[in-house]
């Protein structure tokens, strides 16, 4: 039986701005500005996302840069999140990973999952830093449990491929589970997998089938593929 290989590692996608709320016209631009200008700090966020997409305004990355800088400063966390990214990339900035990783650490302090989720790539990858599974571990828990899915599924890919930690199936499915039920495709092709292969789980061609079909209806191609081999499979029996 030929399924398809257990999806490693969900990437971060560095750079990927928290987006403003209805940012779609010169009203807000305004509005934003006046806000920044009066010392308001989620407003110098806001402008600098409207600077960065492009809303309203012509793209300028520096001005964005600029913008979050002076929102990290004030205490808005998601404006550290997104100069971190700037000076990853180079959006704006010279990069200067030293310093993302830094803002990136300080916003993962400061309560916001993303951030904890990107170092732990980082380490997990060994990207501008020695390997570590053991603190992608710790840095993972935090940003699944603070809500964001891809930490949750990168966990349960550590907890599966046994790297930094023992392995643990169980804790594995529990993760995939929670992160598909919420949605993320690349969870509930896995645990599909799982429950085909019958490897590290009793086989149960139901729930795998279940599983994929969700994926598949969520619009993930590889779901419907792994939908279709595990019908195949079932129809063999």
């Amino acid at each position: 039986m030929k399924f398809f290989a257990i999806v490693f590692m969900f990437l971060s996608v560095l750079g990927i701005n928290i987006s403003v709320l209805y940012a779609d016209d010169k009203e807000l631009f305004g509005k934003f500005s006046e806000a920044c200008d009066g010392g308001d700090f989620i407003g110098c966020f806001n402008l600098g996302v409207m600077y960065f997409e492009g809303d309203s305004v012509p793209v300028d990355y520096k001005k964005a840069s600029e913008l979050y800088k002076k929102s990290c400063v004030g205490g808005v966390v998601d404006g550290c999140y997104n100069l971190a990214s700037c000076y990853y990339n180079g959006d704006g900035v010279a990069v200067d990973r030293k310093k993302a990783i830094e803002l990136f650490d300080k916003a993962c302090g400061a309560g916001n999952p993303e951030s904890c989720f990107e170092i732990g790539v980082i380490y997990a990858m060994g990207i501008d830093v020695p390997f570590d599974y053991k603190k992608a571990v710790v840095l993972y828990e935090k940003s699944c449990n603070g809500g964001y899915l891809g930490a949750c599924f990168n966990l349960g890919v550590i907890y599966e491929s046994n790297k930094g930690v023992v392995a643990d199936y169980k804790k594995a499915s529990k993760l995939y589970s929670k992160s598909c039920k919420a949605g993320f495709t690349a969870s509930c092709n896995n645990l599909a997998i799982m429950y085909a292969i019958g490897e590290r789980l009793p086989v149960d061609y139901k729930k795998a089938l279940s599983l994929s079909k969700k994926s598949c209806d969520l619009k993930d191609e590889e779901g419907c593929e792994i939908n279709k081999m595990i019908q195949e499979e079932v129809e063999r029996k």
